[in-house]
């Protein structure tokens, strides 16, 4: 019988154009070889007939057979959540508290302060309620209760405050651990955040770059923002910044660095600010200590189509995001990007594939953080419930959140040639919905991106060095996917 791979294998370009990277993330192994390599390894998948005598190269089949290439191994990839084919009972819930805001972001996909709605308190306790059921009925340890949504939830104080003190009491009846954690904009008076950090188990924080990039990008509502503003930084020697939003950012850092806290920065680049990626990531590093920074480029969703905040250039975005890696690695932090992550195998890019509960003021279920308004024309995809005012209870539909579990790279024709399926899942089903049904639609744009970056994390992770330019040029929004570079090898 002749010798055959047992697992998929991909080419990778490598530092040369005489060298292409193999790599089996399934195995967890990535190693370079030649066209002479390539060569052995594609007839070892059965390409062009198979292995002939002529391809017979000791040494490197030995070398193969070593790395367990050639055996049948439990290497299958990760399936989509239990909870889609069978009962609903998430015990993690994100809470919309209120559409209200104090910034007014050029590019915000939820058109953060157009409204001042509030959760009703019933509305709330009822979902804390539902996940803490969940947990009992599970055998849970704990519950995890996220403040994020399409408005800046902080500004929501006493609802707020309410839920985590409820959730708080609860828990301890129910001998159940509690988590907490929240999407912030950083515009929070200092006593309310010293109160509020150290009860969140992780924060994540807007900042968008230095104050010119952030005040324009970020700026202070107005009317009302710039008088909230002022309640924030009387008496606190910072009169004279009133109409910069960054300024007030940067005090709240330094308050959850003083604290110790665990935290992170989420930073939006638009075009505005894709040619200064490296002065951003620097600037992010002074101004913090956290060692987590996500950049993620503007989409042009919500605000960002009325204000034409279009998409920034992918090649510039990953040429910026490269050099960005560097430096943050000088100052000992992570630089991150959402659909590239090479040190995990999973077959989910979010959680909106098995049905994430998230809340939204008015009592409807999404599974997006991104997609929660009634008029968007892709809610469909993401709307599986509601609360019932008569019941109290929230009511899930099953068709719409076993649907979700389509939204994977496993399912998509378009993935299956690619290395990086593993890694990304499939991608962003909200800005996949943009165009088409998540279940088979992919973003080029994206797909770019998120290959570039992955590419730069295999290299890193095993070895290769660090990748300081894109492997290929910029390709057109229009033009066919590569397919010389980016090849899978099938199993035999």
């Amino acid at each position: 019988m002749q010798p055959a791979l047992r697992t998929p294998v991909f080419f990778i370009p490598g530092r040369t154009s005489a060298e292409q990277i193999a790599y089996a993330p399934l195995r967890r192994l990535a190693f370079s070889v030649n066209s002479a390599g390539e060569k052995i390894l594609r007839a070892l998948a059965g390409a062009n007939g198979g292995l002939d005598a002529g391809l017979r190269q000791k040494p490197f089949l030995e070398a193969v057979e070593r790395m367990g290439l050639l055996e049948e191994l439990p290497d299958a990839p990760p399936g989509v959540a239990e909870s889609t084919g069978g009962a609903y009972q998430p015990t993690t819930v994100t809470l919309f508290l209120t559409g209200n805001c104090n910034l007014h972001c050029s590019y915000c996909y939820a058109r953060g302060g157009d409204t001042d709605s509030v959760m009703p308190w019933e509305t709330a306790k009822a979902a804390l309620d539902f996940v803490i059921d969940n947990a009992i009925a599970t055998n849970s340890l704990k519950i995890t209760v996220i403040f994020h949504g399409d408005g800046e939830p902080t500004l929501a104080w006493p609802i707020l405050t309410k839920c985590i003190e409820y959730a708080e009491r609860r828990c301890l009846e129910e001998d159940l651990a509690c988590d907490f954690e929240a999407g912030m904009n950083g515009i929070i008076a200092e006593k309310r955040l010293r109160w509020l950090a150290p009860k969140l188990r992780n924060i994540t924080v807007s900042l968008d770059g230095p104050p010119d990039i952030q005040d324009a990008q970020r700026p202070l509502s107005s009317p009302g923002g710039h008088e909230r503003a002022d309640s924030l930084i009387k008496g606190e020697g910072m009169e004279d910044e009133r109409n910069s939003s960054s300024r007030i950012v940067e005090r709240s850092l330094r308050i959850l660095d003083e604290l110790g806290v665990s935290y992170g920065i989420r930073c939006t680049i638009t075009r505005r600010s894709a040619g200064r990626i490296p002065e951003v990531v620097e600037y992010l590093c002074k101004v913090s200590q956290t060692a987590d920074l996500m950049l993620e480029p503007s989409f042009p969703e919500g605000r960002a189509i009325e204000t034409d905040e279009r998409e920034v250039d992918p090649a510039m975005f990953v040429d910026g995001f490269l050099q960005g890696r560097l430096i943050a690695r000088q100052h000992g932090r992570r630089l991150k990007y959402a659909g590239a992550r090479a040190d995990q195998i999973t077959n989910r890019f979010c959680e909106a594939v098995s049905g994430a509960f998230n809340v939204t003021q008015d009592g409807r279920v999404t599974s997006c953080y991104e997609v929660f308004a009634k008029d968007d024309p892709r809610i469909h995809h993401f709307d599986i419930g509601a609360l019932d005012p008569a019941t109290g209870r929230f009511g899930v539909n099953m068709d719409t959140i076993r649907a979700a579990a389509q939204w994977t790279a496993a399912e998509k024709a378009p993935c299956q040639g690619c290395f990086a399926r593993y890694h990304c899942a499939g991608d962003c089903a909200a800005k996949l919905s943009a165009t088409g049904d998540p279940k088979d639609t992919v973003n080029r744009n994206r797909c770019f991106v998120i290959r570039e970056l992955t590419r730069a994390q295999i290299f890193s992770l095993y070895g290769f060095g660090d990748v300081t330019e894109p492997s290929t040029g910029w390709i057109p929004q229009d033009s066919p996917m590569p397919s010389t570079k980016l090849v899978q090898i099938r199993m035999a």
